[in-house]
């Protein structure tokens, strides 16, 4: 009797341990969709793609992920300023879709923070 009980608080607390967060499906999405304006200006792009990935790579930092974060929305922003002015509806489009991934990313984050108990303020919820 004993054993299993044993056995049971074991394995909760492995899987409290082990446990990762992993809610990053509608952040892939929208990094997919800022894809048809990767030829606009391709170095903001590159710099923007760069950022996200270290922003994914270190989630379990909060801090650093939401600086790099805020780096890759930076440069997502930026690319609107390259387009012509025939073009003007797609910097709408970019920044709802900047919108939403800092908001997306970042509720990854608070779950994060939430999970390993760390202080984290965000910055677009």
């Amino acid at each position: 009797m004993y054993v299993i009980i044993l056995i049971g608080i074991f394995a909760y607390m492995i899987s409290k341990i082990t446990f990762i967060y992993n809610d990053l499906d509608i952040v892939h999405e929208l990094i997919k969709e800022t894809h048809k304006y990767s030829g606009i200006n391709e170095t903001h792009y590159k710099a923007f793609l760069a950022n996200i990935g270290l922003a994914k790579e270190y989630k379990a930092h909060v801090g650093r992920s939401q600086t790099f974060l805020h780096n890759a929305l930076v440069h997502l922003n930026e690319i609107p300023m390259f387009l012509e002015n025939s073009e003007q509806e797609h910097a709408d489009e970019i920044t709802k879709i900047s919108n939403r991934l800092g908001i997306e990313f970042e509720r990854v984050l608070m779950n994060e923070a939430i999970h390993r108990k760390l202080k984290f303020i965000p910055k677009y919820i």
